[in-house]
């Protein structure tokens, strides 16, 4: 499915895709519409899953989703992407990453500007593909964290707070 929606990108299609994202994120966070916690999802030998709730409103809830990556050298979280998803139309996309490099071909001045579809496009694409993976490998965040949790870095939040005020 995702395979065919790649080939052809316009409004549409966008639309699809958001709407792949819900669905996706919506299993992979059964309790998505209802949680306020941050989560985690732990499966023994994989990488650890953190979701953490920014901000929920009646019909919205803006997430932070990434991996935990971690040796002996540096603790990274990455992929970081801050998510957001609608209730009543039932899409998720992404507002903002923290890992520029990953998307370095994507300008995020550009990015915020509805008329460029193709860069909404890539980023949202590759987060059907990352949640689809994520599900493949039996993650569901369901865990309640009661303990230090991976944060946003200083500037997707402010890139984040910046297109909100907008």
């Amino acid at each position: 499915m995702l395979r065919q929606m790649y080939r052809q990108c316009d409004f549409k299609r966008l639309m699809e895709l958001y709407e792949t994202n819900y669905f996706l994120l919506s299993h992979l966070i059964p309790d998505l519409r209802q949680t306020q916690a941050d989560m985690a999802a732990l499966i023994p030998n994989k990488l650890i899953l953190f979701s953490q709730v920014l901000e929920t409103s009646k019909y919205t809830k803006t997430l932070y989703l990434t991996h935990y990556y971690h040796d002996l050298q540096q603790t990274e979280y990455t992929p970081g992407l801050i998510l957001r998803a609608f209730f009543d139309s039932q899409q998720a996309e992404v507002l903002s990453w923290t890992n520029p490099e990953s998307f370095a071909h994507i300008n995020k001045a550009r990015f915020s500007c509805l008329s460029d579809i193709n860069n909404k496009w890539q980023v949202n694409y590759f987060l059907a593909k990352w949640l689809q993976y994520c599900l493949q490998e039996g993650y569901l965040l369901e865990y309640h964290l009661g303990w230090v949790k991976p944060q946003p870095s200083q500037d997707v939040m402010l890139d984040y707070h910046d297109k909100a005020a907008s």
